[in-house]
C-alpha cells in the first residue's frame, strides 16, 4: 500500500475546504443564535420586568422564567462563541499549512493563485489564504471589518444589551453574572483573535503593540461595571462627572448622568435612551377586577425598585411588603389600599439594619407628591426624608412608620391611624389630621404650622412626644396627653435631611421650568415666580425654625378646653342633663365622624379608616349611632365602598350581623 504524500496540495486543499464548510455552518448558526437572543431580549420591556413576565422564546413558543433567562442565555452565547473560536483556530492552522506547502512546492505565482481560487469562499479562508502583501487592500479591509463585527462586536454588544435590558430589575447576582461574562468574552477574544491571524498559535499578545484594542477593552469593562449600574450600587457612585450636553446642570454620578437624568413631566420618562430604573408612567399596573373586589392584587414583596418612576400609575391594592422604593417617583400615583409593610426575614437583623435586612418597605427620600394613598397600609415602613406634599392619606394606616424628616405639607390624613409613628423633624405644614389617631407618636422638632388636628387623638391612650415643635397647629376638639420632652432623632438624620432636600430641589426645578414655560406662553412674567414662598424649597421650612416660634402647648390646651366647654354649653338641655362633659364629647365626636364618613371628601376611605383603625371607639357608646348611619347606603357616601372586611370590623365592634349592604339585623336585646 502506497504511503500518502503529506505534501499533496489537493489533499490539503480538500482538508481546508472540509474544515471551512463545518466552520461556515457553525458561524451561520452562531449569528442566527445571536439574532435569536437579540429578538428575545429586545422584546423585554419595563412592564415585563415589573411583572416578571416569563420570556416567550420565538419560534419555540416555550416560556422561561424572566430571571433564569437573563442569567443563563448569555452563558450559552459564550459557550457557542468559544466553540466557534476553537474551530476558527483549527481552520487557521490548516490554512497556514496549506499556504506553506503551496509556497514551497508551486513556484509560479499564477499557479498558486489558481489553486487558491479552488478554496472555499468562507470569508476567513479568503482572508487568510491571501499572500501577506495582499492582506492590506480594500477587499481585505472589508473582510476584516465583517469578521470583527461578527466575532467581536456582536457578542460584546449583545452581552451589554442583556445587562442594560435587565438592569432596571435591580438583581445584583444576575448583573454581576453579566459583568463576568463580558470580562470572560473579552478574554476569549484576546486569546483567540490573534491566534486566528497568527497561524492558529494560541498565545496572549503583547499589550504595548495593541494599545488601542487594550484601551477599548478597558473602556468596555469600565462601562459594564461602573456606568451600567443601578441605584444603591456603590460602584456607580465612585465617579462624578459634568458633561455640557448630557448632564450639564450639576456634577452627578456617571451612572445617573447616562442612565437616569431629569424627568420629562410630559411623558413622565427621564431624558435618556437607557434607564437604570423602571419607568412605568400612567399605566394600570394593578389587576382591576381584584381591586374592585377589594382584594390584594400583584405582589412585589422584597423587590428592589429603588428610583423607580411610577408617576400617575395605578398600583391600587398591590403588596409592596419589604420592597425597596428609595428615591422612587410615585407622584400622582393611585395607590389606595396598597400595602407597604414588614415581614420576618428569618434571620436576626443587625444593630442598624438597612434594606433588605430589616424586612420592611423602604421609601426613603421617595416622592409621593399628590399621590392617592387613601386606605393604604404602611405598617413599620421606612419613609425617612420622603416627600408627601398634597398626598391623600385619608383612612391610611401608618403604625410604627419612620417618617423622620419627611414632608407632609398640604397632605390629607383624615381618619388616619398614625400611632407610634416617628415624625421627628418632619414638616407638617397645613397638614389635615382631622380625626387621626397619633397616640404614642413622636413629634419632637416637627413643624406644625397651620396643621389641623380637629377631633384627633394626641395621646388619649399613649403619650405623644412634642418637645421642640415649631408653629401653631389647630387642635379644635382634640384629645391629648403630651410629653414636652424631646426624643432624639436617629443618628443618621442628616442623611435623611439630605435625601429630603435633594428631592425637594428636584421637584422645585420641575416647578420652576413649568412656571417659566407656561408663564411665557400665557404672557405672564416668569420673574414673578418667587422661590422664597415655594413649599418645594428647604428654605421655606427653615424660615419657621429661625423665627423661634416654638409651639405653646399650654395655650393650645386651654383653647381646646374652652371649645369643649362651649360645646357642652350649646348642647340641648336634655343632652346636657343626661350626661357629663365626657358624654357630650362622645356624642359630638360621633356626629363629626359621621359627617366625615358620609359627607366629607374621600368619604369611603374615611369611613373605612374610622372603622378599621378603631378610631370610632373614641365615641364610646355613641359609636353605635355612627355605625348604623354608615351602613345607610342611600344617605351615606362612605357606605357604598365598604367591603366584607369592613363589615367584619363593624360586627367585631358592635355585634351587628350584616348579611348584605341593605340588610342589618341588630343584636338581640338583653
Amino acid at each position: 500500500m502506497a504511503t500518502p504524500d503529506p505534501r499533496d496540495i489537493l489533499a490539503l486543499q480538500s482538508a481546508v475546504n472540509d474544515a471551512s464548510s463545518r466552520t461556515t455552518a457553525l458561524w451561520v448558526s452562531f449569528m442566527t443564535f445571536a439574532a435569536y437572543l437579540i429578538v428575545a431580549a429586545g422584546s423585554v420591556n419595563h412592564l415585563a420586568l415589573f411583572q416578571e413576565t416569563p420570556i416567550k422564546l420565538p419560534v419555540l413558543a416555550a416560556e422561561l422564567p424572566l430571571v433564569a433567562f437573563f442569567a443563563i442565555a448569555p452563558f450559552f452565547l459564550l459557550l457557542f462563541q468559544f466553540y466557534l473560536f476553537l474551530n476558527l483556530v483549527t481552520l487557521s492552522k490548516r490554512i497556514a499549512t496549506y499556504n506553506r506547502v503551496l509556497t514551497e512546492d508551486v513556484a509560479a505565482e499564477n499557479d498558486r493563485n489558481l489553486l487558491r481560487a479552488r478554496l472555499d469562499t468562507f470569508l476567513v479562508v479568503q482572508l487568510l489564504c491571501r499572500p501577506p502583501k495582499e492582506r492590506a487592500g480594500l477587499n481585505a479591509g472589508l473582510l476584516n471589518i465583517v469578521i470583527w463585527i461578527t466575532l467581536v462586536g456582536v457578542p460584546i454588544l449583545l452581552l451589554l444589551q442583556f445587562q442594560l435590558t435587565f438592569l432596571p430589575y435591580h438583581h445584583s447576582g444576575v448583573t454581576w453574572i453579566h459583568r463576568f461574562f463580558i470580562v470572560t468574552d473579552l478574554t476569549l477574544i484576546w486569546f483567540f483573535w490573534f491566534a486566528i491571524y497568527n497561524h492558529g498559535e494560541l498565545h496572549l499578545p503583547r499589550l504595548r503593540r495593541h494599545l488601542i484594542a487594550f484601551g477599548c477593552s478597558v473602556a468596555v469593562i469600565f462601562i459594564s461595571i461602573v456606568v451600567v449600574s443601578y441605584p444603591g450600587e456603590r460602584l456607580g457612585q465612585i465617579v462624578n462627572i459634568r458633561l455640557p450636553v448630557v448632564c450639564s446642570e450639576k456634577s452627578v454620578s456617571i451612572s445617573d448622568c447616562f442612565l437616569h437624568g431629569p424627568v420629562n413631566m410630559v411623558t413622565g420618562r427621564p431624558q435618556r435612551y437607557f434607564f437604570n430604573v423602571l419607568v412605568l408612567t400612567g399605566l394600570t399596573l394593578t389587576d382591576v377586577k381584584k381591586t374592585d373586589a377589594g382584594q390584594e392584587t400583584s405582589s412585589l414583596r422584597g423587590r428592589d425598585l429603588a428610583g423607580a418612576i411610577l408617576i400617575r400609575s395605578d398600583i391600587r391594592n398591590m403588596d409592596f411588603t419589604g420592597t425597596n422604593l428609595d428615591q422612587a417617583r410615585l407622584d400622582e400615583a393611585v395607590a389606595s389600599g396598597a400595602f407597604f409593610g414588614c415581614a420576618d426575614t428569618g434571620s436576626p437583623p443587625p444593630k442598624d439594619p438597612d434594606w433588605p435586612d430589616h424586612g420592611c418597605s423602604s421609601l426613603r427620600g421617595a416622592s409621593l407628591y399628590g399621590a392617592n394613598l387613601s386606605g393604604a397600609r404602611f405598617f413599620g415602613a421606612r419613609m425617612e426624608g420622603a416627600v408627601l406634599i398634597e398626598a391623600n392619606l385619608s383612612g391610611a394606616h401608618l403604625k410604627s412608620v419612620h417618617l423622620e424628616a419627611a414632608v407632609l405639607t398640604n397632605a390629607n390624613l383624615t381618619a388616619a391611624y398614625v400611632s407610634s409613628t416617628r415624625l421627628q423633624n418632619a414638616y407638617l405644614f397645613n397638614t389635615n389630621l382631622s380625626g387621626a389617631n397619633l397616640d404614642g407618636s413622636q413629634l419632637s422638632g416637627a413643624l406644625l404650622e397651620k396643621s389641623k388636628f380637629e377631633f384627633a387623638s394626641l395621646g388619649q391612650f399613649n403619650v405623644v412626644s412634642v418637645g421642640d415643635t415649631v408653629g401653631k397647629p389647630m387642635l379644635d376638639f382634640a384629645a391629648f396627653d403630651l410629653d414636652g420632652s424631646s426624643v432624639s432623632p436617629p443618628t443618621n438624620v442628616s442623611d435623611f435631611n439630605e435625601m429630603r432636600n435633594r428631592m425637594l430641589m428636584v421637584l422645585f426645578g420641575e416647578e420652576e421650568r413649568r412656571t417659566t414655560w407656561f408663564g411665557s406662553k400665557a404672557h405672564m412674567k416668569p420673574e414673578d415666580f418667587n422661590p422664597a414662598f415655594s413649599i418645594l424649597t428647604p428654605a421655606f421650612y427653615e424660615s419657621f425654625y429661625s423665627k423661634e416660634g416654638k409651639t405653646d402647648w399650654s395655650q393650645l390646651k386651654g383653647e381646646v378646653d374652652n371649645h369643649w366647654n362651649s360645646v357642652k354649653d350649646g348642647a340641648p338641655a336634655e343632652n346636657a342633663k343626661n350626661g357629663d362633659l365626657e358624654s357630650v364629647k362622645r356624642r359630638f365626636l360621633a356626629e363629626r365622624f359621621t359627617e366625615l364618613a358620609c359627607d366629607g371628601e374621600n368619604a369611603p376611605f374615611v369611613a373605612r379608616g374610622l372603622i378599621s383603625n378603631e378610631i370610632i371607639l373614641r365615641a364610646g357608646a355613641s359609636a353605635d349611632d355612627f355605625l348604623k348611619k354608615v351602613l345607610d347606603i342611600p344617605h351615606c357616601r362612605g357606605a357604598a365602598e365598604l367591603n366584607p372586611r369592613d363589615y367584619g370590623a363593624i360586627r367585631a365592634l358592635t355585634g351587628v350581623i350584616i348579611l348584605d349592604k341593605t340588610e342589618i339585623r341588630p343584636p338581640a336585646s338583653k
